[in-house]
């Protein structure tokens, strides 16, 4: 009888000790899956946390670049109200130094000849045939491209710019004395160009 119970206490305690194994052996295994579970979060918290300051790096660099964009932009819109000084390619004549100017608020561009004098009035009422408006500025496009320039081929293409209107239809074919006015000018007429496109939408 003592050996019976013996053998069925054996049995029982083996049994326990199984249990406690696989219960042990499981809890090993939750818990590497836990460990590995929040090693993953803890990895992709990281990637987001990563792409949240690439993101906020971006957009900072894109606010200050439109920042110095609009400033240059200001101060080009001063410049072409004070005039600047180009070389005029036109569909009639040899090319000339004309002075491109605007009104204040840059609603229209006009040129002159630089030997006349900007009085009040010509600035306020330049000529129709010499005078464009910037809301119908539609492409600014570098060097040497339009019919202007291909029949009066200029000495220097690089430093050639064209305007191209709508309303009538036509371009401004222009020559710039340096190549680096030439690419301060083509920046500040694009950035006129946008601001146009910006307005007719």
């Amino acid at each position: 009888m003592r050996g019976e119970f013996s053998a069925e206490l054996e049995v029982v305690r083996k049994k326990v000790e199984q249990e406690a194994q696989i219960t042990q052996s499981d809890l090993k295994r939750q818990i590497s899956e836990l460990e590995l579970r929040c090693e993953d979060e803890r990895t992709e918290k990281n990637r987001l946390q990563v792409a949240v300051d690439e993101l906020e790096s971006s957009s900072r660099a894109r606010a200050a670049a439109q920042a110095r964009e609009q400033e240059f932009l200001v101060q080009f819109k001063k410049q072409l109200e004070n005039g600047i000084v180009v070389t005029k390619f036109g569909s009639r004549g040899v090319p000339h130094q004309r002075v491109v100017y605007a009104d204040a608020q840059c609603h229209w561009l006009s040129w002159r000849s630089p030997a006349t004098s900007a009085t009040h009035s010509s600035l306020l009422q330049p000529k129709t045939d010499s005078k464009v408006d910037t809301c119908d500025l539609v492409e600014v496009l570098p060097g040497a491209t339009t019919e202007n320039f291909t029949r009066q081929r200029p000495d220097a293409p690089a430093r050639c710019f064209s305007l191209v209107f709508v309303h009538p239809c036509r371009t401004l074919d222009l020559q710039a004395d340096t190549a680096a006015q030439c690419q301060q000018y083509l920046r500040g007429f694009r950035l006129l160009q946008e601001e146009a496109a910006l307005k007719r939408r």
